[in-house]
């Protein structure tokens, strides 16, 4: 190619370049909220766990097609988690600091995503209230805006309130009785208590082991059928990661 074919191309300058190699935050977001777990039913489990990581002892939640609401009497979103929601939520920031607001949130919350599951797909409205040591503050984000007060009406603990266009109820409902069974904490479900159940089922023997771990805790058991060794890995008590293998050494078990 000769110069003067060269001087006839397209010009692609640095502004050019960066808007080509831009992240796009939002999609980011929406992404994570619909594919980090099998479906995005798993959403409303992933804000329980949430809430028990900042030390909930009851969690009230009402899911419903157009009201998905959590409210819990923890120790309250952290200054630092706020301001990095604020962040990733707010369209109108860099895309750079959008991006590393992702990134905290994720990596706080692992292994799962903690409250950047609050992006639920089809929301229209989201409004968190949250009352900590440090005092009293709300998030509003609709519209693509992001709104913040240093008020609230709750007296500690905080409410995560987000409206949409209709969600999977039935689903929501089944993962969270299924999910979060094994949880000590109160959880209250449409204004009724979750039914405890244990997650080693089916059994003909099983055992609580103590915790090697301050806060941990395990179980095993000798399963009534099968040849397939599983172990659950627990976060907050709750299923994240199922491991399987073949017998071993001839002895068949479940784990958790």
């Amino acid at each position: 190619m000769n110069d003067r074919q060269r001087s006839n191309g397209p010009a692609i300058g640095n502004a050019a370049f960066s808007d080509l190699l831009s992240v796009d935050a939002g999609a980011h977001l929406q992404k994570l909220a619909a594919c980090m777990f099998p479906t995005p039913a798993q959403l409303p489990v992933e804000l329980v766990r949430a809430a028990l990581k900042r030390g909930a002892a009851v969690i009230d939640l009402q899911v419903r097609k157009r009201l998905l609401a959590i409210r819990d009497d923890g120790e309250g979103i952290s200054g630092s988690q706020w301001l990095s929601l604020a962040c990733a939520l707010d369209p109108g920031r860099d895309a750079a600091d959008r991006e590393k607001a992702i990134a905290f949130l994720q990596s706080d919350a692992s292994p799962g995503i903690g409250l950047l599951a609050v992006w639920i797909p089809g929301s229209l409205d989201i409004r968190i209230e949250n009352a900590d040591s440090l005092g009293k503050k709300t998030m509003h984000v609709k519209a693509g805006r992001v709104r913040l007060t240093d008020s609230c009406a709750l007296a500690a603990g905080t409410r995560i309130s987000i409206s949409r266009h209709q969600g999977p109820v039935e689903a929501e409902i089944k993962l969270l009785r299924e999910l979060c069974a094994v949880v000590p904490q109160l959880i209250v479900l449409n204004g009724q208590p979750l039914e405890k159940k244990s997650l080693l089922r089916r059994t003909l023997v099983q055992r609580t082991l103590e915790p090697a771990t301050e806060g941990g805790r395990a179980g095993v058991a000798i399963p009534a059928r099968g040849d397939v060794c599983r172990i659950w890995l627990l976060d907050q008590g709750i299923p994240w990661q199922a491991l399987t293998s073949a017998s071993y050494h001839g002895l068949v078990f479940e784990a958790s």
